[in-house]
C-alpha cells in the first residue's frame, strides 16, 4: 500500500513515480471520504483541509513534478501526506463505530 509506495521513493524520485504516489493518495481519500479529490487542484485540496503542513508538502510536490525543482528529500512531505490519510481514516472508522456515516 501506501507505505511500500513512500519506502520506493527513496530510491526513485521520478516525477512520474512522485505523480504516482500523489495520485494514489488522492485516490484512497476520495475513496475514503466520497470527495472528487482527484479532480482537485493543490488549491482546492488545501482549501478543503486548511492545513498549512499539507500545503506545504503538496506545493513541494508540485514543484518536483510539474517545475522540474529538484527536492533534496521529498519523504517528509510524503510522511505529512500518510498522516493526514491515517488521521481521516481513524475519523471514519469512529464515525462507523459511533452509526454515523
Amino acid at each position: 500500500g501506501y507505505h511500500k509506495r513512500l519506502d520506493k521513493l527513496q530510491q526513485d524520485t521520478t516525477a512520474e513515480r512522485l505523480s504516482a504516489a500523489l495520485g494514489y493518495w488522492k485516490q484512497y481519500l476520495e475513496k475514503l471520504e466520497g470527495r472528487p479529490f482527484t479532480k482537485w487542484s493543490t488549491r482546492e485540496t488545501t482549501a478543503h483541509y486548511q492545513d498549512a503542513g499539507l500545503k506545504e508538502a503538496l506545493q513541494a510536490i508540485d514543484r518536483t513534478v510539474y517545475g522540474g525543482i529538484r527536492q533534496d528529500s521529498l519523504r517528509p512531505h510524503y510522511e505529512r501526506l500518510e498522516a493526514l490519510a491515517q488521521e481521516y481514516y481513524q475519523k471514519h472508522r469512529e464515525a462507523i463505530r459511533h452509526g454515523g456515516e
